[in-house]
């Protein structure tokens, strides 16, 4: 007895979710349709250059330049220099940061095993002096990623770079 007098009320509620679950797809169909054209727009090593990766940085809001050396150059937390190799098959970030001079060898060691063990998406290396450390990303694009995927990448990079500054306890990073 108790099933058959809610069975109006169920019933009733099956119905206005499947209107409302209708009425919102018929609603936002076709802006819904576009946003996702929009987002899905590939970058491939087929089509991937330093004229497109300019472009939709730009298309972010990013502050991007192309220095006189040809560098692509992300003004975020820190300069991010935005490379694609010779077989277009990933776009690189790069920071390039001066090590202090009082840092001995030992150190500088220990910091790249810290960060080659704790920050696995990043590479980590000293120039040939000891005097900068170069971390670095690479996003491959073979097979196609989105540019929502490029411009998120970077941001990744970026929160790496901070965590990276987080585990140079002893400040062997200027």
């Amino acid at each position: 007895m108790c099933i058959l007098k809610r069975f109006p009320i169920i019933v009733f509620l099956m119905l206005l979710t499947i209107s409302s679950s209708l009425s919102a797809r018929h609603k936002d169909n076709v802006p819904q349709q576009q946003n996702q054209n929009a987002a899905v727009q590939l970058i491939s090593n087929a089509n991937v250059s330093k004229d497109l990766v300019k472009s939709i940085f730009e298309g972010a809001y990013s502050d991007i330049k192309i220095n006189e050396k040809g560098d692509m150059i992300v003004n975020d937390s820190w300069p991010i220099y935005i490379d694609i190799d010779d077989q277009k098959r990933y776009v690189t970030f790069s920071v390039y940061w001066q090590v202090n001079d009082s840092a001995t060898d030992e150190d500088k060691l220990e910091l790249l095993n810290t960060l080659s063990s704790g920050i696995l998406c990043i590479s980590s290396h000293f120039d040939e002096t000891g005097k900068t450390i170069a971390l670095k990303y690479d996003l491959w694009v073979e097979g196609g990623i989105t540019y929502k995927n490029l411009i998120a990448a970077e941001k990744i990079f970026v929160k790496c770079l901070s965590l990276a500054l987080d585990k140079d306890v002893k400040k062997v990073i200027k």
